[in-house]
């Protein structure tokens, strides 16, 4: 399971095995990003301490390009859920709570008293799920700024 399998079948499954892995250990921990360097091996998903098994670096970069779309060659993004599922929980919170031509932040939005399925989540898989409310015509993301910073402080209108 920690190293390569060298049949390309065998090989295929053990990538497909190792996604489910790294899916199911970043939703129950509620990782959203996972660093990727040299280092990676000694993280707990990719140690097994038990047996003295690591997953070599080379294997992880090969795993990164088939698990997931980055913004960066030195961290993987994991979508646990599909945005589809984060832009349709943000949105039928605020219809269901009165809150259409509304403006929030993005931090209220992930923010404990809001949706407890939000809270931490990763401002990237956040703005992609704003992105395609958006696209839907059911938001409007406004750039806020503190001491000329984005980020957090941007709003977004919802209809």
């Amino acid at each position: 399971f920690f190293s390569q399998q060298p049949n390309p079948q065998t090989c295929s499954h053990q990538f497909k095995l190792w996604q489910d892995l790294i899916l199911s250990y970043c939703k129950f921990h509620r990782l959203f990003k996972i660093e990727l360097n040299s280092n990676t091996s000694t993280l707990e998903l990719f140690n097994n301490a038990s047996i003295s098994r690591k997953l070599v670096y080379f294997f992880q970069k090969k795993l990164e390009l088939s698990t997931s779309n980055s913004t960066s060659s030195n961290h993987l993004i994991i979508y646990f859920y599909p945005i589809t599922y984060w832009s349709n929980l943000i949105y039928d919170y605020i219809v269901s709570n009165g809150l259409t031509n509304s403006i929030m932040t993005l931090y209220e939005l992930t923010s404990d008293e809001v949706i407890v399925e939000l809270r931490g989540l990763d401002e990237y898989v956040l703005r992609k799920a704003l992105g395609l409310l958006v696209k839907q015509g059911k938001a409007k993301i406004f750039k806020g700024t503190i001491d000329g910073i984005g980020g957090e402080s941007d709003g977004v209108k919802f209809f």
